[in-house]
């Protein structure tokens, strides 16, 4: 049976698991990863949202963003590859040639990547000397809060949790890790440690798609943290009355993919 036509905008919104799962098909096996498989989806959306939307530039904006967290735009490498035929596929499926024809070339985009992941490998050069101001910034602060260097270091385990739930390498589990460590300390006027903060700053809501992958990680634990060890105006709640709260919240503070990846820690 032959795969219904894609005519214009509105079918190629609706087109876009297909696509998701051909993307994901197309690349090689030893790299098809969990996290592939949610980059294909969120890339299907966003290339079927700049069609529609005439928004050409989010493209490359997506890619950036993806890459935001080190490694990843390996894997953003395979799934643009694996689209290097994406716009003869949709021609061939009927979609009229002008509506593709406005987006950039998706090789200019690989290199786009290639040049973010490029900076990132020389950042993450630095990460003793990361790890270092961290570990002295918790120091300090379990001097004069041991709560709150006890949430940091309980919200970095966390973090890690979800990220190995999440299939992510290791590289990229120690950089969740970090990220939770240093979510409340930020900074502090260290350029290095505030260039690593950005990374992983969360954006007030998830609902836009505008928060990086390690932002979204951070926020569900610390979330679910937090709900545990409760604080003057509620007692702490048990793992399943905290995760119900950050379930309550999905799509809107908390992100689905990271939240789902707590509910299966959680519940086991």
């Amino acid at each position: 049976m032959n795969s219904p036509r894609i005519n214009g905008p509105e079918e190629l919104f609706a087109a876009r698991e297909e696509i998701a799962e051909r993307l994901y098909e197309n690349v090689p096996s030893s790299a098809r990863t969990l996290i592939l498989k949610l980059l294909a989806r969120s890339f299907a959306d966003e290339y079927a949202g700049a069609i529609v939307e005439n928004r050409a530039p989010a493209i490359v904006a997506w890619a950036e963003e993806m890459c935001a967290t080190p490694g990843r735009a390996t894997a953003v490498g395979h799934l643009f590859a694996s689209a290097q035929n994406l716009e003869a596929y949709l021609v061939g499926r009927g979609l009229p040639k002008r509506y593709v024809a406005q987006l950039p070339a998706l090789g200019d985009v690989v290199r786009t990547v290639a040049d973010s992941d490029h900076g990132r490998r020389r950042f993450t050069d630095h990460l003793d000397e990361i790890d270092a101001a961290i570990a002295e910034r918790v120091t300090k602060l379990a001097a004069v809060d041991p709560r709150a260097a006890a949430h940091a270091r309980d919200v970095s385990s966390w973090c890690a949790r979800l990220a190995r739930r999440l299939v992510f390498s290791e590289r990229e589990i120690e950089f969740a890790s970090r990220a939770g460590l240093l979510h409340d300390l930020g900074g502090e006027n260290d350029p290095l440690l505030e260039r690593f903060a950005g990374v992983i700053r969360s954006h007030p809501s998830v609902a836009d798609g505008q928060t990086s992958l390690a932002a979204r990680i951070v926020a569900v634990a610390c979330g679910f943290n937090h709900a545990l060890g409760g604080d003057e105006q509620h007692a702490p709640a048990t793992p399943a009355v905290a995760l119900e709260r950050i379930l309550a919240e999905v799509g809107t503070r908390y992100d689905v993919v990271v939240a789902a990846a707590l509910h299966e820690l959680v519940k086991g």
